[in-house]
């Protein structure tokens, strides 16, 4: 199992990830390398050199979030750690509707450009807003279409054949 989570260390808050396995031993924890966007008003930057391949029955299992999927640098380290399964996660979609760098569309194209290159299998995850937590973030007046409720088009991609499992055709649903 892969797990997004926050950490704090001292005064920095930290976007992390994880890998569990199934007798619920931690195996890996990251620090997001990079944040993007509004995440640099609350998160610090993690190290970079901390992408770790975990062994685990079901095959080597790596990590990453949103834009180091399209890093060429850290992909080349689940790369050379022999990476069978990808967790990708990404952000909620919903946000600035309409805005390609801000989309499914990139996610899938950087998913299936991992999978091409490792041969692996990719778990794309991504958040999913409802409207009742968009209207609990009370946005700024002017805000109003800024955020879309929905935008789950989780997938999963096997290697070489693509896409298995497609986005759901309710996106709003938490499946």
């Amino acid at each position: 199992m892969s797990l997004g989570v926050s950490e704090r260390d001292g005064d920095d808050l930290f976007m992390g990830i994880g890998v569990i396995n199934p007798n619920g031993e931690t195996l890996v924890v990251r620090r997001k390398s990079k944040p993007s966007g509004r995440e640099w008003d609350v998160f610090a930057s993690g190290p970079g050199y901390d992408v770790t391949v975990a062994q685990t029955p079901a095959g080597n299992v790596g990590t990453l979030r949103s834009n180091e999927n399209l890093r060429p640098l850290m992909r080349a380290e689940l790369y050379q750690q022999d990476i069978q399964i990808q967790f990708s996660s990404w952000p909620h979609f919903g946000l600035f509707p309409g805005r390609r760098a801000v989309s499914y569309v990139l996610a899938a194209g950087a998913s299936v450009a991992i999978e091409r290159v490792a041969k692996c299998v990719i778990i794309a995850a991504t958040q999913i807003a409802s409207q009742a937590y968009i209207d609990e973030l009370q946005l700024p007046p002017g805000a109003d279409g800024a955020v879309a409720a929905g935008s789950g088009p989780s997938r999963i991609f096997e290697p070489v054949t693509g896409e298995v499992i497609g986005g759901l055709a309710d996106p709003t649903f938490a499946g």
